[in-house]
């Protein structure tokens, strides 16, 4: 990677580490948790994206906290989303350390983590394979 590449990412994570801290701050989005297996994890970005194919719009974001929960935030602003319903795709980013997920959990044409949102539902219960976690803490 050049010199210049490594400068522009390290500018890209900076501006998306300050944005994603602020959404912390941010209360009464639709409330979540993110579960691999039994565990949870915190620093780690949720991001909700509609679409189909290889067309995806990301709607909202949250950063869970130690016990894995989060508040949806609207993409782009510094206000609480209240999730429409429809169905979504869900990518997932660090904010600690760099963690190398596997594409289906960073892309969102190849996500495998999806939510059908309803009027009837209250909170996302995402769930993720316990073994997922496992392989990200051998790197």
């Amino acid at each position: 990677m050049t010199i210049r590449m490594q400068i522009i990412l390290g500018v890209l994570l900076a501006c998306i580490a300050g944005c994603q801290q602020r959404s912390a701050e941010i209360t009464g989005g639709t409330p979540g948790t993110l579960r691999f297996g039994s565990q949870t994890i915190g620093d780690l970005v949720v991001v909700l994206h509609r679409g189909s194919g290889t067309t995806f719009e990301q709607v909202g974001f949250g950063r869970t906290n130690a016990a894995g929960e989060f508040q949806l935030v609207v993409q782009g602003k510094e206000e609480p989303l209240q999730l429409p319903p429809g169905d979504y795709v869900v990518t997932l980013e660090s904010l600690g350390p760099p963690i190398a997920f596997p594409k289906e959990y960073v892309l969102a044409d190849k996500a495998v983590l999806k939510v059908s949102w309803t009027d009837a539902s209250s909170q996302l219960d995402l769930q993720a394979p316990e073994s997922l976690l496992a392989s990200l803490n051998k790197l």
